[in-house]
């Protein structure tokens, strides 16, 4: 089977990298989900 090419175009590359989940935001409906103390809620271990 070929390989299969395509291009990245800037405007998804843009919308990946500065998407809320890869910054460890926790999200629901694409909302950022705060906690009590209005800070977003961290997905992953504690620091």
């Amino acid at each position: 089977m070929p390989e299969i090419r395509a291009e990245w175009c800037p405007e998804t590359l843009r919308n990946i990298v500065t998407s809320p989940t890869i910054r460890g935001r926790m999200s629901h409906n694409r909302e950022i989900v705060y906690c009590d103390d209005g800070m977003p809620v961290r997905v992953g271990p504690a620091p």
